[in-house]
């Protein structure tokens, strides 16, 4: 029951009111996915943020979007075959930040009540269970879940049929269409081939819609217009110039 009504506050809040997601946690301006950009953003404003994670050798949970340290690190190599030993020299570029790990993204999110997208990244089911052991730790709506992997969606929604998640897409399909209504999740779209239509078939099937990654105030003016229930942005965080 408390996931039902979880998910239906969340429905109703995206709703409500122009929601806009700091895009790993706001990478415009701060390092992407750090604690550091995740409370700079905060203290601007921003009260909904995606970030991603990989599951590591170890069993945690690194916040990284790529499936190497390479790009965004001073490390190198696959996120997947480290511990958090391998990590201790490892630094985000930019800055004097280690890798954060999810739990400590949680726990601030849950202590300054910010909402939280979690983007699952690879292939494991065992981050699965590991995101859904957090989920439940904290028993509240400030969570959900994104993934552009279906096996790793339907699994989680196999522990929690009624929690708020969306499959990440870039265009518009039917046969993603049939897969939300079916487990009931909703869809995200990339704002680059989005079209009204694809927004009006989702909300029809009664799909709550994100669009992501927008960064232009008349294109969001537009897509939410069109039904879109949240913009993922990068620099739009308190929808600055949105109607």
């Amino acid at each position: 029951m408390k996931f039902l009504i979880t998910w239906l506050i969340m429905t109703s809040l995206f709703s409500g009111e122009k929601v806009f997601i700091a895009h790993r946690a706001a990478n415009k301006w701060m390092s992407e996915n750090t604690l550091e950009s995740f409370k700079r953003m905060h203290a601007n404003g921003a009260l909904w943020f995606e970030i991603d994670v990989h599951l590591m050798k170890d069993g945690n949970i690194a916040v990284l979007h790529d499936p190497r340290l390479n790009r965004t690190t001073t490390g190198r190599g696959r996120i997947a075959r480290m511990t958090c030993q391998d990590l201790t020299k490892v630094f985000v570029k930019g800055g004097h930040e280690k890798i954060p790990m999810l739990p400590d993204m949680m726990e601030y999110a849950y202590q300054n009540g910010l909402h939280i997208q979690i983007e699952l990244k690879g292939k494991s089911l065992k981050l699965v269970d590991k995101v859904d052991d957090l989920i439940r730790r904290y028993d509240c709506d400030l969570f959900s879940v994104y993934s552009f992997n279906k096996k790793l969606i339907k699994a989680f929604m196999a522990k929690q049929p009624a929690y708020p998640v969306h499959l990440n897409t870039e265009k518009f399909s039917y046969r993603n269409l049939e897969f939300g209504r079916s487990l009931g999740v909703g869809v995200n779209l990339d704002g680059r081939f989005v079209r009204k239509s694809d927004i009006e078939k989702l909300k029809g099937a009664g799909i709550s819609v994100h669009v992501y990654t927008i960064n232009d105030a008349d294109h969001a003016n537009e897509l939410l217009g069109y039904g879109a229930d949240a913009i993922i942005t990068d620099t739009l965080i308190k929808g600055e110039g949105v109607e």
